[in-house]
């Protein structure tokens, strides 16, 4: 999971979206270390997943370094025609995540079409509707309701986050995340780290706040 920050790092400094520098490399090394250390433990082991999951965080960074390219691009056209009070494009930036959503987001629906119908959730939603009664499938149907919203919002949100600081802040928030995660299952459901993990969790918060 955490090389999911290195190739944002690697990627951000390749495009020029971040100027290497000591500082910037220790906090990347830290939240690596950190989350390596917290994950520590883990007893099965399987190349293809490993490699699946590479290529996952690979192509996670790669989205998002781009997006960061394609909102800075609009925040340099907006200043660009502010400059000219009768051209309509003048602000265009406060909608740049939202025109970019607007954008991406059919392509992505689309793609996961084919996989609905592979993987035979198409029949399950059938099979759902024909054996519920109605209040059951109202309910149901505001719930994926509520969840998409809450999704979409998500998202935007995350794109602000780019276009207003970087693709590897929002990698470093996502780390966090993942510590919430752990806390989470400690306190809540009694799950059990050792002190090498504990000793990671309290890194990576450190690596996070630097």
């Amino acid at each position: 999971k955490p090389c999911g920050l290195l190739w944002t790092c690697g990627l951000a400094i390749a495009m020029r979206l971040e100027e290497p520098n000591t500082r910037l490399l220790m906090v990347i090394a830290c939240i690596f270390s950190g989350v390596f250390l917290a994950s520590f433990g883990e007893t099965s082991f399987s190349p293809v997943g490993f490699v699946f999951v590479m290529l996952s965080t690979l192509f996670s960074a790669v989205r998002w370094v781009f997006t960061q390219l394609m909102l800075t691009s609009t925040l340099k056209a907006d200043t660009v025609d502010s400059k000219a009070q009768h051209r309509p494009e003048a602000g265009l930036f406060t909608s740049g995540p939202v025109v970019l959503l607007l954008m991406i987001s059919p392509s992505a629906s689309i793609s996961l079409i084919p996989l609905v119908f592979y993987t035979g959730e198409a029949g399950l939603v059938l099979t759902f509707l024909q054996t519920e009664d109605t209040a059951t499938v109202l309910w149901s149907v505001a719930a994926v309701c509520l969840a998409a919203l809450m999704a979409f919002f998500l998202l935007m949100f995350e794109l602000y986050i780019v276009a207003l600081s970087s693709s590897l802040s929002l990698n470093v928030i996502g780390t966090f995340k993942e510590m919430v995660t752990i806390a989470a299952g400690v306190l809540i459901f009694g799950d059990q780290i050792n002190t090498i993990n504990g000793i990671g969790v309290v890194v990576t918060v450190i690596g996070i706040v630097a």
